[in-house]
């Protein structure tokens, strides 16, 4: 590693390979996505904004009733991603969270998958959220527990192992330390803070104790109420 080294390269060449959570054929992969739909309330949702969507790995598991899915991230995917969901409704934006580029009130459902521990503000993101939200909405909301003990054991044993394979541990924790901006702890009161007025149901994975550090994913579900 040098001092040209890029995270933003490091992420596009190496992410899906190393990050179980961003590998289709990982358990974690599947765990994390199934989890987030399991927390969402039966209904319609035809207007959808994915936030920190990367390559839509979310989109395959959501039920497929929507006119309208939205792709947002700070980087458009390749075109083989574009020919993948030809089709379906799905459309690839650039954008932030944020500042987000919509209307108040546009959507029926945002989703955001491992996103919060990135954003310079997670205040402006959740306040973002929820002004494009139409009352009644759903918004979806994963956590990673990082730093917690369940977490970071979780992640040497699969992602850190994987690194260390391919020779990649030491770019592998630089970016997490560049990236995961955000305490666990401080993203949960900040987002109690700014739903304090909606309906927030948490779920905690694999939820044997309540103890954040014995923990490694929350999932908040937030009914915007006004």
């Amino acid at each position: 590693m040098n001092n040209d080294f890029s995270p933003s390269d490091w992420y596009s060449d190496h992410y899906s390979d190393i990050n179980v959570s961003a590998d289709p054929n990982s358990l974690a992969f599947r765990f994390l996505h199934q989890k987030i739909e399991k927390s969402c309330p039966k209904g319609q949702y035809p207007n959808i904004l994915e936030v920190g969507s990367n390559n839509g790995e979310h989109i395959s598991f959501v039920s497929r009733n929507w006119e309208r899915y939205i792709a947002l991230d700070l980087r458009l995917p390749s075109s083989e991603i574009y020919e993948k969901f030809k089709g379906l409704d799905v459309s690839f934006e650039e954008g932030d969270v944020q500042a987000m580029p919509y209307p108040d009130n546009s959507f029926d459902r945002i989703i955001s998958t491992c996103v919060m521990h990135h954003v310079n503000s997670p205040e402006g993101a959740f306040r973002e959220m929820l002004r494009v939200t139409k009352s009644g909405g759903i918004i979806s909301i994963a956590v990673p527990n990082d730093p917690g003990l369940s977490y970071r054991f979780l992640r040497h044993i699969t992602s850190v192992r994987r690194a260390k394979k391919m020779n990649l541990k030491e770019e592998l924790n630089l970016v997490h330390a560049l990236e995961h901006k955000n305490h666990f702890l401080s993203i949960d009161a900040i987002l109690k803070w700014v739903f304090i007025n909606q309906e927030v149901r948490v779920s905690r994975y694999p939820n044997i104790f309540r103890f954040w550090h014995l923990n490694f994913l929350t999932v908040y579900t937030i009914r915007k109420k006004i």
